[in-house]
């Protein structure tokens, strides 16, 4: 029974809106109660190298997800009962139950342990590890106001601190186990959201690389002017979209001390729009004839948007194409709305290569070797080269195998078999962990 499917395919989905601006909405609403969720998030040992991290997921509906520190598990958790939680064997299949998850209360009724059953493991009890404090911030960027969440370690030291900079679309606050995996680190964790979506003002679907980056860097001054923030260690992670927001924090602002990106292009936003659309068309089977003239099509169009053609201009070039038979679904530059022409000749040109070039400090970045939005066999290459021409010696790349691009294991990478698959590819986290 697959009724997770549709909540699992917003998670990673690799259509050409992820970069253009004209995401999918976030998923219907969860029936989890907020409150509930943030009960329940946070970090449980089965013993001291085997942790589950559990946070919620606007992007999954709300809902809790988990990951499992030993098999690189993730997993979408269902509510069954008021403290008991499953999971089906993969992120899009609910049945049968392969996870049950019990979250278990003090005598001051805080949770403050799970009963871990599945995996081999049954009725093992997890506590709850890493204690930190949550508080809902507010954060300014000229006219726009960003909410989101500060999460700080339980300790009185001051503390190194992350900001995570988002995908593409309406993300959020909450992005599953990213917050409680960072501050199990000893690391604060400032996630808001992303201008338009959630709490916060603004609208993303206009926003520039530039505006996205300065929402950012917002929050970096904010984390500073704390005092239980080490201001010398605030550090970005920056996760697809991300992968161009982050670079050009880092470039522009020496207040970034580290940076992360997780399967962020290293060619220009046209180039990996026009592969997001080829990978695409070559996974619906279509003819290789049809493909090349259909791309040969959409280049044209991308050009066109690119130069600041009038939407009369465009439509006219376009209609020819647009008479073919499923070409607009399989084509979609040859039929954009306005609203994604114009971010398209505000963005289409930004290369995240020439704000690595500027940067000194230590990088950790990502790629995917199956990665249907990313184009990684031309981006890993030049992003080397952009460390070499920084002469930044303390900058890090790793292209994780089998892996699509949320980094869930794949053989394909294909956006079909999302729901089958359950497990991260080995060589991001741990990594991560041992670098921090």
């Amino acid at each position: 029974m697959e009724t997770g499917v549709r909540l699992a395919l917003l998670l990673f989905v690799g259509v050409i809106g992820l970069s253009i601006g004209q995401a999918a909405e976030i998923g219907p609403a969860s029936k989890l109660d907020r409150k509930v969720a943030a009960e329940c998030a946070g970090s449980y040992g089965l013993d001291k190298n085997h942790i589950i991290d559990i946070g919620p997921m606007d992007e999954m509906g709300g809902d809790l997800v988990f990951l499992d520190s030993q098999t690189l598990r993730e997993g979408h958790l269902h509510q069954v009962a008021e403290s008991e939680f499953v999971a089906g064997p993969t992120l899009g299949v609910d049945e049968p139950v392969t996870i049950r998850i019990t979250f278990l209360r003090d005598r001051q009724n805080q949770i403050d342990a799970l009963r871990w059953d599945g995996a081999g493991i049954r009725n093992a009890i997890a506590k709850r590890i890493a204690p930190h404090k949550t508080e809902s911030v507010e954060v300014r960027n000229g006219d726009v106001v960003l909410r989101g969440e500060l999460l700080v370690p339980a300790t009185s030291a001051r503390h190194p601190a992350i900001v995570l900079a988002h995908g593409s679309g309406p993300a959020t606050r909450h992005a599953g186990v990213w917050n409680v995996f960072f501050v199990r680190l000893g690391m604060a964790v400032l996630s808001l959201d992303k201008r338009g979506a959630g709490e916060s003002t603004g609208n993303w679907r206009a926003a520039s690389m530039d505006d996205l980056a300065s929402d950012w860097l917002a929050g970096v001054t904010f984390l500073k002017s704390r005092s239980d923030i080490d201001p010398k260690r605030i550090g970005v992670h920056g996760s697809s979209q991300g992968g161009w927001t982050a670079p050009l924090m880092a470039a522009r602002s020496s207040d970034v001390a580290f940076m992360i990106v997780r399967a962020g292009s290293g060619t220009n936003i046209a180039d990996t729009i026009l592969h997001e659309i080829e990978w695409s068309a070559r996974e619906k089977g279509l003819p290789e004839s049809e493909i090349s003239e259909g791309m040969a099509a959409a280049r044209v169009a991308m050009t066109m948007m690119v130069r600041g053609a009038s939407t009369d201009e465009y439509d006219a070039a376009m209609k020819p194409y647009r008479s073919r038979d499923s070409w607009p679904d399989n084509f979609p530059l040859i039929d954009e709305r306005p609203r994604g022409q114009n971010w398209i000749r505000l963005n289409a040109a930004y290369d995240s290569v020439d704000s690595v070039r500027k940067i000194h400090v230590p990088i950790l970045l990502f790629l995917a070797d199956n990665d249907h939005n990313v184009p990684t066999a031309i981006s890993a290459p030049r992003l080397r080269q952009a460390f070499d021409d920084a002469g930044n010696h303390d900058a890090t790349l790793i292209v994780l195998k089998n892996a699509a691009h949320g980094f869930l294991s794949t053989p394909t990478g294909n956006n079909k078999d999302f729901a089958k698959q359950s497990h991260f590819a080995p060589g991001y986290w741990d990594t991560m962990e041992q670098w921090l």
